[in-house]
């Protein structure tokens, strides 16, 4: 059976489906760690790590589904499955 994208239009003025997770990181989100940057080089330097962080969200992200689902009682099937 396929789930139906649930289009919404949010406060950032993107259209995303409601039925997947989003997660964003923003240059503001470098500027709260790196005060001292510029917008412009907070924006340079979130491009420089965009692809590691989002691979390491990634990959931290499986583990804390898994974890989240097992806690709510849900039953994970093999690795192979998963995958």
């Amino acid at each position: 059976m396929a789930i139906k994208p649930d289009l919404k239009k949010f406060e950032d003025g993107e259209i995303r489906d409601e039925n997947k997770v989003y997660i964003v990181w923003s240059y503001e989100d470098v500027m709260s760690l790196c005060p001292n940057l510029s917008a412009d080089d907070a924006v340079e330097a979130l491009r420089q790590v965009g692809r590691g962080l989002n691979e390491r969200s990634t990959e931290e992200g499986w583990e804390i589904l898994e974890c989240l689902l097992e806690m709510r009682g849900y039953k994970i099937g093999d690795k192979e499955e998963v995958a």
